[in-house]
């Protein structure tokens, strides 16, 4: 059992290219976090950072674009334990879906479900070491600018 607290802050750039009603893109997302995880050995999982790099496909359904996106995703966490502590920088994939919706010919805004798995991390505090699988699901809303 472990409970989950923090904040992110989401941004992302990325390119879309339209045949029909059919699009194809790519996009990139960097992300600051201040989430943490209190782990049932009562040590803390931090994580600082992540990001990720994706392939899109979707559907303009002429009030919006549906779709789906998969790529590698990258994760930086802290493991500590009193005054004892380890990093570690992990490399996974994720997968979402999610809806764009124009507000503005410019503005649109974006709600999107993402699992990440950033797979499994091996972290030494003091002379213990300990392998955790780090991994999540993220309810992502937000607003893009085209341009």
């Amino acid at each position: 059992t472990y409970a989950v607290e923090g904040v992110t802050l989401d941004s992302f750039v990325g390119y879309n290219w339209q045949v029909g009603a059919t699009v194809f893109g790519t996009d990139a997302a960097f992300n600051l976090k201040s989430r943490s995880e209190v782990i049932a050995d009562g040590s803390k999982l931090r994580q600082s950072a992540d990001g990720l790099v994706r392939l899109r496909a979707g559907w303009d359904f002429g009030q919006g674009l549906a779709f789906a996106a998969a790529g590698p995703t990258f994760s930086s966490s802290r493991l500590t334990l009193g005054a004892n502590a380890d990093s570690e920088n992990q490399i996974g994939w994720s997968i979402a879906a999610g809806i764009d919706v124009p507000v503005t010919k410019r503005f649109f805004t974006r709600a999107e479900y993402r699992y990440s798995d950033f797979g499994t991390g091996s972290y030494r505090i003091g002379s213990v070491g300990q392998r955790l699988k780090v991994d999540e699901s993220r309810a992502v809303f937000g607003v893009g600018l085209r341009f």
